[in-house]
């Protein structure tokens, strides 16, 4: 019985042995590689983290999706709003120095984002429903070039027709 015991033991004790030893193989193999698909370089010391560069992307698709529709319904409180919400998130990408794939998307959206966006704002402050759908369908214009700048082409985006969420009303109008 006690023989069993030591055997066990010692198959155990090698167990262990073994997975530490995969786990830091493994380990070292990750160092020093590039990152994968879904995660771009961030160069930025500030907060040493990468950024998840499909989910700001996503993020700025949702804001953008819900300024259409703010603007649309000349909600310009709302839309400014989510103007606001889409220049914080451009910020963000061009704070940490984003690259991704070899290509500087903070320069990129420094470039193609803040401008237009900026021409979006200026639509909104001055409740101009015609320089709001000009200046909006810019904006988008200036994503799909920066898709291709950034060798994504195959992500375009296009001015909404639906609603991302159908449970927010845009024609709120408060006095």
């Amino acid at each position: 019985m006690r023989k069993r015991i030591f055997i066990v033991g010692i198959l155990f004790v090698i167990l262990i042995v073994l997975h530490n030893f995969y786990s830091i193989s493994t380990i070292k193999e990750k160092v020093g590689q590039p990152p994968t698909e879904s995660v771009a370089e961030s160069k930025s010391e500030e907060k040493g983290e990468d950024i998840e560069l499909g989910d700001v992307m996503t993020k700025l698709q949702r804001h953008a999706n819900k300024l259409w529709f703010s603007g649309k319904a000349a909600n310009w409180p709302l839309a400014a709003f989510y103007v606001h919400e889409l220049d914080e998130t451009f910020e963000e990408l061009t704070i940490h120095e984003v690259f991704y794939e070899g290509v500087n998307i903070s320069l990129l959206t420094k470039q193609m984002g803040l401008k237009p966006l900026k021409s979006v704002e200026d639509a909104v402050k001055r409740k101009d429903g015609a320089a709001f759908r000009s200046s909006y369908k810019n904006l988008v214009s200036s994503c799909n070039t920066c898709h291709q700048s950034s060798n994504h082409p195959f992500v375009v985006i296009k001015t909404p027709t639906v609603p991302a969420f159908d449970n927010q009303e845009y024609e709120v109008q408060l006095d």
